[in-house]
């Protein structure tokens, strides 16, 4: 799978996740690695008051160790599981995340290199 498809991917199991929390503003960046020495990056900054700990958790859970060998399967497992964010599945084709969620909203900033 190319790397753009790879991204797709990820933007849409967090479009998945904000759907799953009622978030509807929400702005989008991303980058997207052309060649392995790139990295590509994505950026979501939403509106969102009152955010509840379990999408912090959830957010928490993607900074599991990245699982390459996973990634040739994704694909078909994200078709079983296309309703819901599954962070375990996510977790293991993102390389790093970061977020900041406040009383009125989140940034979330993901990478991951280019394989």
């Amino acid at each position: 799978m190319r790397e753009y498809a790879k991204v797709n991917r990820i933007v849409s199991e967090f479009m998945n996740l904000f759907d799953e929390y009622n978030i509807n503003k929400y702005q989008m960046d991303l980058c997207i690695a052309t060649d392995k020495q790139s990295t590509s990056v994505i950026k979501f900054d939403g509106k969102k008051a009152d955010l509840p700990q379990s999408f912090i958790d959830q957010l928490d859970d993607l900074n599991a160790r990245r699982q390459p060998e996973i990634e040739y399967y994704y694909e078909d497992l994200l078709g079983i599981r296309n309703d819901t964010f599954n962070t375990e599945i996510l977790a293991a084709a993102i390389d790093y995340v970061t977020f900041d969620v406040t009383e009125t909203g989140f940034l979330i900033y993901i990478e991951r290199v280019y394989h």
